[in-house]
Parts: structure tokens; sequence; C-alpha cells
């Protein structure tokens, strides 16, 4: 079967720099950038594909693995309505016991590690974090599971959270 096709990838914030969350709404972070830059992505794609020989109302968006989950939330949003008309989720959804990450203070913990000293404050804790360089942060994330969370299957510190606030 011989079919046209555009193929248009996406990229977005990983990590703690696409999941960090705070309680306080004063920081403005409820969390899932990563998931909110997947969003942007396809009211791009909607407005702009029809410029390099794409279909604005025939949009599949497709996912494995942890593009899976996103697939899957991308399809439960109201904020994707009319963006994309048909989703292939492959090998994983947003039911995987790993696809809504439990919240931890994972800011906190992250930014003792990368030597703040003040008290578990959200805007201060944050107020840190934004003088770090982004490579550090990163690196930080992917130290702050301790051993007893991994074993209570905890695979990673940043992922998908419920925002404890909307902005």
């Amino acid at each position: 079967m011989k079919k046209e096709v555009v193929l248009i990838s996406i990229n977005y914030r990983l990590g703690s720099l696409g999941f960090l969350s705070f309680d306080d709404p004063e920081t403005k972070v409820s969390g899932n950038a990563a998931l909110k830059d997947q969003v942007l992505a396809l009211k791009w794609v909607k407005k702009n594909c029809e410029f390099f020989g794409g279909d604005s109302n025939n949009i599949t968006v497709f996912g494995e693995s942890a593009g899976g989950a996103s697939t899957h939330y991308m399809m439960l949003t109201e904020q994707t309505r009319d963006l994309f008309h048909k989703g292939i989720i492959m090998s994983a959804s947003a039911m995987a016991q790993w696809a809504v990450t439990p919240r931890r203070n994972w800011g906190f913990r992250m930014a003792q590690l990368l030597g703040y000293q003040g008290p578990n404050n959200d805007l201060d804790v944050l107020y840190f974090l934004q003088l770090q360089k982004p490579y550090d942060i990163m690196k930080a994330g992917e130290k702050l599971l301790t051993v007893e969370e991994r074993k209570s299957r905890i695979p990673f510190a940043f992922g998908p959270v419920i925002e404890p606030f909307i902005m």
C-alpha cells in the first residue's frame, strides 16, 4: 500500500526540566511542562503542516513507550481537542504505573543535592534552582531516588504528575 506521509517529530523537555512541580501557586510551576510542550507542538503542527505537504485535517499522533503514554495523555486532555484526529499508542499508556509520578518534594531534594541549605520553601527552592546550570539540574535529578524508593517501584523522580493547582 503506497501512501504519501509527512512525518513530523517533536522535541520536549525531559526529566526535571520537563516535570518539576511545586505545591505553591506563586511558583507558577504546577508540573507537566513536557506535556505542555507537546500540546504547543501539536498546535504548531496543526497550523503549519500544510506548508510542507501535510493535511491539517488528517493528523495522527504516534508514540512508543513513554511516547505511547504521552500520546494517550494527548488523547485525554481537552487542550488538544481538534488538534489531531487519530492516535497510535505502542507498548505503554497513561495507565502504566510509571506514567504518573508520586509527588515527594523532588525539587527540594534536588536543590539539596546541588548545595541548597535553606528551608523547604517552594519559592526559595525555585529561585535557587533558577541559578543552576541546566546540565547540573538534570544530573542531580538522576540521583534523587533512594534505594528504598527504587525497591518500591518508583522508576524515576520526574514524570507526569497530578498538578497541585491550575494556572
